[in-house]
């Protein structure tokens, strides 16, 4: 015996394809939005290496004139060649045009923003890079992007 479909089960026909298309928009939402999430982790990852070896770079600028005066016995930075060999790492890390240096650079998503510091003490180089991630998903919620900072601070040693 046949039976035949009472109203009730009439106006439920096409609910498991709404039911399977909205859990498909929630999961691609999902996903973009872990993809907006890792790409502010990996630019953090990156800024940090570049910033390490900025820093690392920048130590290399000792004070020749006072480390010959003192016998070897004293390490101090000169600011200037730390400066010029930080800023020449950085643009080798990032492509020449790809980095904006001083205290009042502005980091966009195309360019980073680089402040290179030489200790009061002139002993150690700190580097802080900032770089601006666009988000995808998230600017459809009003967060459009999030500026990403990362430091290092290095000084030079004797081996």
């Amino acid at each position: 015996m046949i039976r035949r479909m009472t109203p009730r089960h009439r106006d439920e026909r096409g609910f498991t394809s709404v039911w399977v298309l909205g859990l498909t928009m929630m999961i691609l939402v999902m996903g973009i939005a872990v993809f907006d999430a890792w790409n502010v982790y990996a630019t953090q990852r990156k800024l940090t290496a570049q910033a390490d070896a900025a820093a690392a770079a920048g130590a290399q600028g000792v004070d020749v004139g006072e480390f010959e005066s003192t016998n070897g016995m004293v390490l101090v930075l000169a600011a200037d060649d730390v400066t010029t060999l930080a800023s020449k790492r950085l643009s080798a890390d990032l492509g020449a045009g790809k980095v904006d240096t001083g205290n009042a650079a502005t980091p966009t998503a195309d360019k980073a923003a680089a402040t290179i510091i030489v200790a009061d003490d002139s002993k150690s180089v700190t580097v802080t890079l900032s770089r601006k991630v666009n988000f995808t998903i998230f600017a459809i919620l009003g967060k459009d992007s999030q500026t990403v900072t990362a430091s290092a601070t290095a000084a030079p040693q004797l081996r």
